[in-house]
């Protein structure tokens, strides 16, 4: 049988203690780093495959439009809008030869952010997926409707946009 897993998601309140100890800046530049990436992900419910290949090309106006990595369909194409914190994160990027973000494996970062948690007393286990699902809740809880969020995180099926809906 199969048996739904515990969706992690931060509420706003915990959002804002991982944004006020990047703004502190008072980390490493490998957790600094790592946590910009993550609040972008927050900010933007990108995954982190995507995020290692986001091109300055990628924004237009107050979007970030690009072919996500992980659909099949190669004419997918996302158009995800970017809030003050999202765009804030793109100008204080470190990416090279015109990407945003100059990105660590998965891995590792899921392990630096296990340490960033710690620093804030956060018992969740928070990893890069964590930050999408925080999007879709904070959107659904702000009053975004599910068939907005469908469009944004790149569902075909409504069906597993509900897997975010608590």
């Amino acid at each position: 049988k199969f048996i739904r897993g515990k969706r992690e998601f931060l509420t706003e309140m915990e959002l804002s203690q991982y944004i006020a100890l990047y703004d502190a800046n008072k980390l490493t530049t490998k957790l600094q780093k790592v946590l910009r990436h993550f609040i972008f992900m927050c900010s933007t419910s990108v995954r982190f495959g995507d995020l290692e290949h986001m091109e300055k090309d990628f924004v237009i106006s107050d979007f970030m439009v690009f072919r996500p990595q992980k659909t099949e369909d190669s004419r997918t194409i996302l158009k995800v809008p970017l809030n003050k914190l999202a765009k804030r994160m793109i100008v204080e990027g470190e990416g090279e030869k015109g990407k945003i973000f100059k990105c660590i494996s998965n891995q590792k970062t899921n392990e630096y952010l296990k340490l960033i948690s710690m620093m804030l007393n956060i018992s969740k286990k928070i990893t890069c997926h964590v930050a999408r699902h925080t999007y879709a809740t904070l959107f659904l809880k702000l009053g975004g409707k599910v068939e907005v969020l469908s469009k944004i995180l790149g569902h075909s099926d409504i069906e597993t946009t509900m897997i975010y809906v608590h």
